[in-house]
């Protein structure tokens, strides 16, 4: 969580924003919290500050630890997406009747610069001539799809 990106905003909602520029409270970067300013401040004002910006930075984790391990990508899939790698597993399945690692293997190092490590571990037996699952290349496509949303980065 980016603490000052949280707070400008916290600061943005209008109950927080009023306190602020009537000068009732001040935010201490020390404590992470807000104090009275002593010439001037409505009794409540520092705790009901202080309880919503401990609210705000709970959700805040929350939210960030939902979406540990996911990659936000496009409802349409950018070329960059759908280009490279998952083209390339689309076309095998296109040219081919019986897909297995062996001519899934060849037909990559015809047309792909390098297999990601990704795919070598969810095909740790490149000569098989064992048929793959139904769902297998879906899932490689998909997975493709996702590392290229994340610009490639396992």
């Amino acid at each position: 969580m980016n603490i000052d990106k949280e707070r400008e905003a916290f600061e943005a909602l209008p109950l927080a924003k009023l306190a602020l520029d009537q000068d009732w409270v001040r935010y201490s970067e020390d404590t992470n919290s807000y104090y009275p300013n002593e010439d001037f401040c409505p009794d409540s004002a520092p705790e009901s500050m202080n309880f919503a910006w401990e609210s705000w930075q709970a959700s805040a984790i929350h939210a960030e630890a939902k979406l540990e391990g996911s990659v936000v990508v496009p409802v349409e899939p950018t070329e960059d997406q759908w280009g490279g790698l998952a083209r390339i597993l689309g076309r095998y399945m296109q040219n081919k009747d019986r897909y297995c690692p062996k001519t899934l293997k060849r037909h990559l190092d015809m047309f792909a610069d390098e297999i990601p490590e990704w795919l070598n571990k969810e095909v740790p037996n490149w000569e098989s001539e064992h048929a793959f699952a139904t769902a297998d290349l879906p899932v490689f496509i998909y997975k493709a799809m996702v590392e290229a949303a994340r610009g490639g980065n396992e």
